[in-house]
């Protein structure tokens, strides 16, 4: 008991120490965001953004022509994909006889 009664001041002046030190240190991090983040915004606002353009409007010119070329990006698509399928399996297909020889 005399040992415990001994280390227990010795805590007491320690456990608070630690905790001083992580708060300290948990400021330096966050005011060091914080200076970063004003940086940002502070050149985000000095940056001169006109709000009167308007964005402008998609408007496809041929609905037909555009449906078009999406039927033929995606046969290409399919196409590639199962050339690539082939290639996989033909090649399985050699490693597979070359382990039952």
């Amino acid at each position: 008991m005399s040992y415990f009664l001994t280390w227990l001041p010795v805590a007491l002046a320690v456990i608070p120490l630690i905790a001083i030190t992580k708060i300290i240190g948990a400021i330096r991090r966050l005011s060091g965001e914080t200076s970063r983040l004003s940086q940002t915004l502070f050149s985000f606002f000095a940056a001169d953004h006109d709000s009167s353009k308007i964005a402008p409007k998609y408007e496809p010119k041929n609905l037909e022509n555009a449906l078009k070329n999406r039927r033929q990006f995606v046969s290409q698509r399919n196409e590639r994909k199962r050339a690539k399928q082939r290639r996989l399996v033909k090649r399985l297909r050699g490693i597979s006889s070359k382990e039952s020889e």
